[in-house]
Formats: C-alpha cells, sequence, structure tokens
C-alpha cells in the first residue's frame, strides 16, 4: 500500500505509515492527534498551575491585609485606653 502523504511503500498489514499517516482508512494522521491530545493535555496542566499560583498569590495578600488590619486595630484601641487611663491596671 503506498501513502498517500510521503508516497512510501508499506507492507498490506501496516496500519500506519514510518511518516505518521493512518493507513486504516480513517485518513486522520495518528502522530498528530497524539501530539494534539499531547499538547492539549499540556496546555490543561499549565493553566491549572497558573489558577493555582495566582489564588495562593492572592490568598497570601488578603491574609496579610487580615493581620495587618487586626493590628492596627487592636493598637489603636489599646493606645486609646492608654489615653482614658482604663487599661485595666490600677493608677
Amino acid at each position: 500500500m503506498t501513502c498517500p502523504r510521503c508516497k512510501l511503500e508499506n507492507p498490506s498489514s501496516a496500519m500506519v505509515c514510518d511518516c505518521g499517516y493512518s493507513l486504516d482508512g480513517r485518513g486522520e494522521d495518528q502522530a498528530v492527534h497524539y501530539l494534539r491530545s499531547i499538547a492539549e493535555s499540556t496546555n490543561s496542566i499549565r493553566k491549572m498551575v497558573l489558577c493555582w499560583i495566582v489564588l495562593t498569590l492572592i490568598g497570601a495578600v488578603v491574609g496579610g491585609l487580615v493581620i495587618a488590619t487586626e493590628n492596627i486595630t487592636r493598637d489603636n484601641e489599646l493606645h486609646r485606653q492608654m489615653e482614658k487611663g482604663t487599661n485595666g491596671l490600677p493608677k
């Protein structure tokens, strides 16, 4: 059987030519299909990793802001109590 793409003569039992063309009548290049599925999987993994990194960074920023806000609020309240002399300690 002659490959329609590269014109290489293949045995009649061959299902795929050496160039990767599918000889079983499906008409789709198996090597290209395989590489396309790998590329799609790689892109999906990249997107998931990027999302994980972005969400981690957002969580770190939000967590840092919450902690900083709590500390500022606590410091302001302590400062107000000390100014009023109501820090709970005897004068």
